[in-house]
């Protein structure tokens, strides 16, 4: 009797959270929401790599802004944190979120996750998926640090294969002065609609 064969790798970079388990999950940032399972989230860099729509760190903004607002953050771009400007912050009650974009630089963008983590609770890297696929070679160094990994595929869905931990920087006076300065902006206009509707003004 012929033995199974076993299955080959199929160089997939699985986009969706892994837990120590090896399971997939998927997850929203921590506003008191519940991490849930989902089986279905592996994306192949070859399916990201036909139809990449991003070309500026701007164009992460509405999916990810949208990721957290659907989480119950209020959103705002562009946030003064201790000399630097975050490009997302969410706030959620007395919880911060920072986000740092990039397209390509993974390190440098860790760098400065890693400043955000003196006024955020979770600090967050995104990038465009086939980029994050290849930031999540280096996944150890994101763990080690306590910093999330997410990853915007072209059709603007956000994965998180590394999660963000509790910050073990945070200074709660810097997050209050953070708190301070979303009370007196303006958070980003509601995005859900836009982005479903926007296959209507192609």
């Amino acid at each position: 009797m012929r033995s199974p064969r076993r299955s080959r790798s199929t160089g997939r970079c699985n986009a969706g959270t892994v837990s120590s388990s090896g399971t997939p999950l998927r997850v929203r940032p921590a506003c008191g929401g519940p991490v849930s399972r989902d089986p279905g989230l592996g994306s192949s860099i070859e399916a990201a790599s036909r139809g990449v729509a991003f070309r500026f760190e701007s164009d992460l903004c509405e999916p990810v802004a949208t990721w957290l607002q659907d989480a119950g953050f209020d959103v705002r771009r562009e946030v003064a944190i201790l000399g630097r400007r975050a490009d997302l912050v969410g706030s959620c009650g007395t919880t911060v979120t920072a986000i740092e974009m990039k397209m390509h630089r993974w390190a440098e963008a860790l760098r400065q996750a890693m400043a955000y983590q003196l006024a955020a609770d979770r600090v967050w890297v995104a990038m465009p998926l086939e980029a994050a696929c290849r930031a999540y070679r280096q996944r150890w160094t994101f763990q080690s640090e306590g910093v999330g990994l997410l990853a915007v595929d072209d059709e603007g869905r956000v994965r998180s294969p590394i999660l963000a931990a509790p910050s073990p920087r945070l200074l709660p006076f810097v997050r209050e002065k953070v708190l301070e300065s979303c009370r007196t902006e303006a958070s980003l206009p509601f995005l859900r609609i836009r982005s479903e509707l926007s296959f209507l003004i192609e």
